[in-house]
Parts: structure tokens; C-alpha cells; sequence
């Protein structure tokens, strides 16, 4: 005679459901991340750049001499002297923008 004891085991069913339901929360979760990095990629760059106007300006108030903030694509160049091609570049400060941020305007 044979003797077969109760085994329990998810069924295909079961395992299908549970991958249905982590493809949606995948699905939803997973552009919302992305939106979420961009946002603050955007915000993290705006306030970088406000500081460095704000920082400008304090210096060429406090006498240090002409200033400036000079924007590329790429990056950002706080700088000291009358304009961007003339500056002292030892007191360059500089910030590289995210390839994924695309400035326009002008």
C-alpha cells in the first residue's frame, strides 16, 4: 500500500497572481522613481545655481572685484574678473549640470 502524505505547495495559479500584482506595482513604481530622481536632479541644480548668483553678488558687493556666473550646457563657472574670457581662473568655481538636464533658453 502505498502511503502519500499532504504536501503543501503554491499552485501555478497562486504564483501567477502574485506576479500579475509585482508587475503592477512595477509598473507604477518604477516611472514614479524615475520622475521623483529627475525632480530632484532639477532642484539640486537650481538651488547650486541660485547660491552661486547669490555668492556672486556678495562678493562683488564686499569689493572683491567684478563677478560673474557664466552658464554652458555642461556646467556652471562662478568666476572673478570683468567677463567669462578674462576671468582669473584660479578662483573659478565650478559645477557640472547632469547630462540628463538639458538647459534651453535664452
Amino acid at each position: 500500500m502505498l502511503n502519500f502524505k499532504a504536501q503543501s505547495a503554491f499552485t501555478i495559479f497562486e504564483v501567477l497572481i502574485v506576479i500579475v500584482i509585482m508587475t503592477i506595482l512595477l509598473g507604477i513604481g518604477v516611472p514614479l522613481s524615475i520622475r521623483f530622481y529627475q525632480t530632484y536632479q532639477i532642484t539640486t541644480l537650481s538651488e547650486t545655481m541660485l547660491n552661486m548668483l547669490r555668492s556672486a553678488q556678495e562678493k562683488a558687493r564686499s569689493g572683491l572685484g567684478p563677478t560673474g556666473v557664466h552658464i554652458e550646457p555642461s556646467f556652471v563657472t562662478a568666476y572673478r574678473g570683468m567677463s567669462y574670457a578674462s576671468r582669473i581662473q584660479t578662483y573659478d568655481e565650478k559645477q557640472d549640470i547632469p547630462s540628463s538636464i538639458a538647459l534651453a533658453g535664452t
